[in-house]
């Protein structure tokens, strides 16, 4: 049986492709990264920001022209493919903004000991098996009194998403009380959790959150 990440992979792999078509996701993108920008005081002289679970890099190319260095990471190869190539396609230098493609729950070492100011999910926590884990992995990624950002889906109160069950998804979305146990038990400190807009999954109304929370001194 494939692991969830490798479902998740080859899922993500075979729609790469097609993922920036969506007017919905590109819309989502924007939303989010206009709000951590209200939330957090970038430099693009100095910030430095990974985003997991990147993607083709749609809330990268939304925080870019705020950021010094940006790395986006996935576990999909093709999806990781799809963001280099737009970067080069924009004439962007790699040492300014790349993607990488690698599994941070097997891979610790994807960075070479790089850490960052701000660290940035979005729609991923719900595919990944242990959010805890990847929480505490993250925070380990932040220089001190770094941010990480997490957008997601609020739990459904009792509706599921039926559709890609060969994905992990966690079908209740996420409380804010959840969210704050896992970055307070990762060192994360100052936390906030708000709904910021509302999409539709899978043909279900969700609500989708922004939490945030700050790497201990």
């Amino acid at each position: 049986m494939a692991t969830a990440a490798a479902s998740n992979a080859d899922y993500f792999d075979r729609h790469a492709g097609l993922y920036d078509d969506r007017a919905s996701a590109q819309k989502l993108a924007r939303r989010i990264g206009d709000e951590i920008m209200d939330e957090y005081h970038f430099d693009d002289e100095t910030t430095t920001l990974l985003d997991f679970a990147c993607g083709t890099g749609l809330l990268s190319r939304v925080l870019a022209p705020e950021c010094k260095r940006i790395v986006g990471i996935d576990i999909s190869e093709e999806m990781v493919a799809q963001f280099n190539a737009r970067v080069h396609a924009q004439g962007i230098p790699e040492e300014e903004m790349h993607a990488i493609h690698a599994d941070l729950t097997t891979n610790t070492d994807a960075f070479h000991d790089e850490k960052f100011d701000v660290a940035v999910c979005l729609m991923g926590w719900h595919h990944i098996a242990s959010p805890e884990d990847m929480t505490r992995i993250l925070s380990s990624q932040l220089n001190t009194e770094g941010w990480l950002f997490v957008a997601d889906v609020k739990t459904l109160d009792g509706q599921t998403l039926e559709k890609h069950r060969d994905i992990v998804r966690h079908t209740e979305g996420f409380t804010e009380e959840r969210m704050r146990e896992m970055f307070e038990a990762a060192g994360l400190v100052n936390f906030s959790w708000w709904v910021v807009t509302k999409a539709k999954m899978d043909g279900v109304n969700v609500q989708i959150f922004l939490a945030k929370g700050q790497k201990e001194k």
